[in-house]
């Protein structure tokens, strides 16, 4: 026969697994897609704000396309782009902000930039690129923040590390019950208040992930 004090320690076991599941996955996803990428958005955009503008000759531009499955194509601008500072001549293949040039979906940027630099390949013109004047191997094509992508980053950065701030608070919540339950002189009403602590914390990550989904 299951006691109460059995099943509050299952309850309370459950909870702390399935808090540190919610705080790991959601803390991570939070990070890696949301906050890192904004904080790497913006310092780019700051370091950028004080680099040099000169003409570029591009060619080969091409629009990099891989489809994953139903509806999520991703797309991004390949090109390289030869410049001149002083004497030295360089060639770098960085467009926008992200220096890696991750493919993604979000608007018609790639697209644009692709068209643009196709132009102005068959044209014989030059476009702008701007330069790192202590690093002249340094240098990209659109020193601007793409907004719709930020706007697309923040609810990873926002809601995900939020879920996983609120896991992790019930997970340590759980977690001193335990200890304090150790120590408690009844042991049995201890058990009792851990276990509707425990269902409650329960309650509010099943609100997080149904919300969530």
């Amino acid at each position: 026969m299951r006691t109460p004090a059995n099943a509050s320690w299952a309850v309370r076991i459950g909870t702390l697994l399935f808090s540190a599941l919610f705080a790991l996955g959601f803390g991570a996803g939070g990070f890696f897609v949301g906050l890192k990428p904004v904080y790497q958005t913006f310092a780019a955009a700051w370091e950028v704000r004080s680099w040099q503008s000169v003409s570029a000759q591009v060619w080969e531009p091409q629009l990099d396309r891989h489809r994953a499955g139903e509806g999520t194509d991703t797309s991004a601008v390949r090109v390289r782009h030869r410049y001149q500072v002083g004497l030295q001549t360089f060639e770098s293949q960085r467009v926008g902000l992200d220096a890696d040039g991750h493919r993604d979906n979000v608007g018609d940027w790639h697209a644009q930039w692709h068209r643009r630099l196709q132009a102005a390949l068959s044209s014989g013109q030059s476009v702008t690129a701007w330069v790192n004047p202590q690093q002249p191997a340094q240098a990209l094509l659109d020193p601007h923040i793409r907004w719709p992508m930020l706007v697309f980053r923040l609810p990873f950065a926002l809601v995900f590390t939020g879920v996983g701030v609120a896991a992790g608070w019930v997970f340590l919540r759980a977690l001193r019950g335990q200890s304090a339950q150790a120590a408690a002189p009844d042991a049995a009403a201890g058990l009792q208040r851990m276990g509707r602590s425990a269902r409650q914390s329960a309650g509010m990550l099943w609100f997080f992930a149904l919300f969530w989904c």
